[in-house]
């Protein structure tokens, strides 16, 4: 390549460079424009919008689209030669150089005189970059775009609140979420399992700018959210875990007791009868110490008696796992005897697969082959504890008779073991059942409250005699048209099948010892409060009375300040402070004009 071409190619990325300076500034203004309305209206509305990422986004496709529309209108290398000449005074020397390639004595002369003058020539020099003309609009256009964020949030979602009273409204709404659901994140707390469940309620009373600015709209997010909550629970309560620890609990009921034996085998089988598994676990300690004992004495008698007593156990154990009612009901269904021994042993999921197949071909409806299929499950999983206890207990009991307390004591421990791992099963689907029932309650409460006193269950400072105190509405019971709370009239009586909802209530309790312990992935709590946060909480709460008594806060604000410190210190368990007459639902009375901040 010559002088004279690299010199061209220069000035026409120059030209280009120039060209693509003007479009880059006219595509700018537009994105910046574009940009500016719509922060505007997300800004008006309140939208959750990635504003951030939609700039630069704005920004990168205003600079994409300036290239290419640069590149698709970039001059040719004779458009830049000329331009060249202009721009230097050649004269068209360039660009007559540019076109001269022939043979031709004159051609020759003409393009030797274009090489030498390109060798001297700067095209940088000569085409210079122009100022786009509309630099200043796009600048100014970027800073409307940024003054949007300015802009407060949720103007035109708080149109609607134009009324006063429906801003009252959303405050009360909002402590009525908090009131009905504070039972439950209290108990959410109390298993590091379920801390997520609380920080989502402590969300549900929120009320951020521009958006929930309607008590219903409130009140309908609440409703879903625990809805959520329940189906969640509900889903927990049935996982194939403690369903089988419910199935093994109901089988122990058929374990067949010993005729008035009073021993510390016949105890434990009585305690397993039971479903008390922590008796259960008790009666086998007990059964370590004397094996103990009897070890060190060597009486042969009573280790035999203990063997015996152990192995009568295990075989009722056994035999509760070979329960024939199921196999019976398979065995009609036209399964073969070997797959019904391995669904009774230990099923997996393709065997259920396998087992809905044929139960489909010999026309079974579907929902009893759902049916069949989770039982299935269900006494596979309580066949195998029962099984592994019945081990435990045998091992025990052999190696008692054979006078070796260690190995007694090991099986011992290990059936132990195991009960205390269904206590804790036990317990948790307890607590999983008082979290839904109080999960129903708190819907009702949100969903129904009572309209005297708008759910917060107080009225003029005392209980609302509308609702008790419990915030929600009460339903219309009896019959006729004067018909209020009872049966009303005259109705025809029949037995029907009793319900019953756990509830979980407050009782005094000790520290106890240990059932059992597990790992939780998360972030570790400590158990008890430091002094230090019960001051900073006392400081606070002062001086927020304080503030109350001088009047430097609304009244419409008081109750629920009040309200605010009272959870507050009833969650960390701490006693009120001795104070004077709360004044905050007293009645409206006149007063000196108060200085709102």
């Amino acid at each position: 390549m010559t002088h004279l071409d690299k010199t061209i190619n220069k000035a026409r990325r120059r030209i280009t460079l120039d060209r693509w300076l003007r479009h880059a500034t006219f595509a700018l203004m537009a994105a910046a424009m574009s940009f500016a309305l719509v922060t505007l209206v997300v800004r008006l509305y309140g939208w959750d919008a990635p504003l951030a990422a939609l700039g630069v986004a704005f920004g990168a496709g205003a600079l994409i689209a300036a290239t290419v529309w640069s590149l698709a209108t970039r001059v040719d290398s004779a458009t830049a030669a000329a331009a060249l000449d202009e721009a230097a005074g050649l004269r068209e020397r360039l660009s007559s150089g540019f076109y001269c390639g022939g043979d031709d004595p004159f051609e020759r002369a003409v393009r030797l005189d274009a090489e030498q003058t390109s060798a001297r020539l700067s095209p940088r020099a000569h085409l210079r970059l122009h100022r786009p003309p509309q630099l200043a609009t796009a600048v100014a256009a970027m800073i409307v775009a940024a003054a949007m964020f300015l802009v407060p949030p949720g103007v035109l979602a708080r149109a609607g609140v134009e009324d006063p009273k429906d801003a009252v409204q959303v405050e009360r709404t909002s402590a009525l979420v908090k009131k009905q659901t504070s039972k439950i994140k209290k108990m959410a707390r109390a298993n590091a399992e379920f801390k997520k469940i609380a920080d989502d309620l402590d969300k549900l009373a929120e009320t951020r700018d521009g958006d929930l600015h309607k008590p219903a709209d409130l009140r309908d997010r609440a409703l879903k959210k625990l809805d959520e909550l329940q189906d969640a629970l509900k889903q927990r309560r049935g996982s194939d875990k403690m369903e089988h620890a419910k199935e093994f609990k109901k089988m122990l009921r058929g374990l067949k007791l010993p005729d008035r034996a009073d021993n510390p085998t016949s105890r434990l089988a009585k305690s397993l009868a039971s479903g008390d598994f922590k008796a259960a676990r008790e009666q086998l300690r007990q059964m370590q110490k004397q094996l103990a004992e009897m070890a060190k004495t060597q009486d042969a008698s009573k280790l035999q008696a203990t063997q015996k007593q152990l192995d009568d156990l295990a075989k009722k154990l056994e035999a509760l796992a070979r329960s024939d009612k199921l196999r019976e009901k398979l065995a009609q269904a036209g399964i073969k005897p070997e797959d019904i021994e391995k669904l009774m042993k230990n099923v997996s999921k393709e065997d259920i697969e396998k087992l809905k197949e044929q139960l489909q071909k010999q026309g079974m409806s579907q929902k009893a082959i759902e049916k069949m299929a989770k039982q299935c499950q269900k006494q596979s999983g309580a066949n195998g504890m029962a099984q592994q206890l019945a081990q435990a207990l045998a091992q025990a009991g052999a190696a008692a008779g054979a006078g070796n307390a260690g190995k007694a004591s090991e099986g011992m421990g290990n059936a132990a073991g195991q009960l205390s791992e269904m206590e804790m099963l036990e317990q948790e689907m307890n607590q999983i059942d008082s979290m839904i029932a109080a999960t129903q309650d708190a819907r009702n409460g949100i969903g129904n409250p009572c309209p005297t006193c708008n759910g917060s269950g107080k009225n003029g400072g005392r209980p609302c005699g509308s609702c008790g105190g419990s915030g929600s509405q009460r339903g219309s019971g009896g019959m006729g048209a004067n018909a209020g709370q009872g049966r009303g009239g005259i109705a025809s009586e029949a037995s029907t099948r009793a319900s019953f909802t756990k509830r979980r209530q407050k009782v005094p309790t000790v520290r106890g010892a240990i059932t059992g312990q597990y790992l939780v992935d998360g972030e570790q709590y400590k158990g008890d409060i430091s002094p230090a946060v019960v001051e900073l909480l006392t400081a606070a709460e002062s001086r927020a009375t304080d503030a109350i008594e001088r009047r430097r806060i609304p009244r419409r604000y008081h109750k629920f300040i009040k309200a605010y410190f009272s959870d507050l210190r009833e969650d960390l368990d701490q006693p009120p402070p001795a104070s004077g007459d709360d004044q905050g639902d007293s009645p409206e009375e006149p007063s000196e004009p108060i200085d709102e901040e």
